[in-house]
């Protein structure tokens, strides 16, 4: 049983835990030996299944090093093994983006959203959407290009992250965007497609690409989650509702609504790279080259 004071390894004193997912939990740490705080992840499966997973995340975060993925700092087998990384404290980016919006703000009426959307019915007055303010904007463009940074150069070292999420990023006081976790990435095979296994539901259905579960992932899969987390840092919700095996046959059979016509005065860039990343199909989205498209002081905006 972990406890904050506890000594690993002869050097990391544990401090808190600071997140747990399904397959793993992070703590904060001090590095006794070399000083300073790091994040240490451990096996939520104690035995050598989740060991053996948690050391081939550590072998993937050592085959890229990129100032906007958290570095690994190690491994130890100490009780039952362990991945040291790069302590990122901050926001999730879509917090970040839109940090300065009142939580009670408010929206513009909109009734019975169009299901072709992908929503729920609304009762009129109520939204879901809510638009970023214009430093927001300057945050997501900004935050935008790290990740796609991040994600291009995993994707350069031959893997696919699988797992982009909100959740998955960390914006650091200076401003820099940060992706992490590789616990569920896996390496591409010559034809740029993950392995046949890879057919699954792993991952967070809402920002999963359709193609999950009936062809095998590309890169084009992880911008399509890219596109998803883009949409919600712009318009405040997800482009479709709903969980696991149904939720993307709906993506399969409908398209994305543009952010512009949820929410008003949206950068017209942004909705073309929302446009992009989130099309149906793989052969039609973009990669890196749609973040640099940007315009790093457009204030052209489509009306909704």
């Amino acid at each position: 049983m972990r406890a904050p004071g506890t000594l690993l390894d002869g050097r990391f004193r544990l401090a808190k835990r600071v997140g747990a997912g399904r397959f793993a939990e992070v703590w904060r740490a001090e590095d006794e030996e070399a000083g300073g705080p790091v994040a240490l992840k451990f096996p939520l499966d104690t035995g050598s299944t989740g060991a053996r997973a948690l050391r081939r995340e550590h072998d993937y975060m050592a085959k890229v090093s990129h100032p906007n993925i958290a570095a690994v700092r190690g491994w130890s087998d100490a009780a039952g093994g362990f991945l040291v990384m790069e302590y990122i404290e901050g926001s999730d980016f879509v917090t970040w983006v839109r940090s300065d919006l009142a939580a009670e703000a408010e929206t513009s009426p909109r009734a019975n959203l169009p299901m072709a959307f992908g929503q729920e019915l609304q009762e009129e007055g109520v939204s879901a959407f809510q638009r970023c303010t214009r430093a927001g904007i300057s945050r997501l463009r900004h935050g935008v290009h790290d990740l796609a940074a991040a994600l291009s150069a995993i994707h350069d070292a031959g893997m696919l992250h699988l797992d982009i999420t909100p959740e998955n990023t960390r914006v650091v006081s200076s401003g820099r965007l940060v992706l992490l976790d590789l616990g569920l990435a896996v390496e591409l095979d010559e034809n740029g497609e993950a392995p046949v296994e890879e057919l699954s539901y792993v991952g967070s259905a809402p920002y999963m690409a359709p193609e999950h579960g009936a062809l095998r992932p590309t890169r084009a899969s992880d911008w399509y989650s890219v596109g998803v987390v883009l949409f919600q840092a712009l318009t405040g919700a997800l482009p479709f509702e709903g969980t696991g095996p149904d939720l993307l046959a709906k993506k399969r059979s409908i398209s994305a609504p543009a952010p512009s016509s949820l929410v008003s005065d949206v950068p017209s860039d942004l909705c073309q790279a929302c446009r992009h990343w989130l099309a149906r199909s793989p052969l039609d989205r973009g990669g890196l080259e749609v973040a640099r498209g940007f315009k790093d002081d457009s204030i052209v905006a489509s009306s909704p």
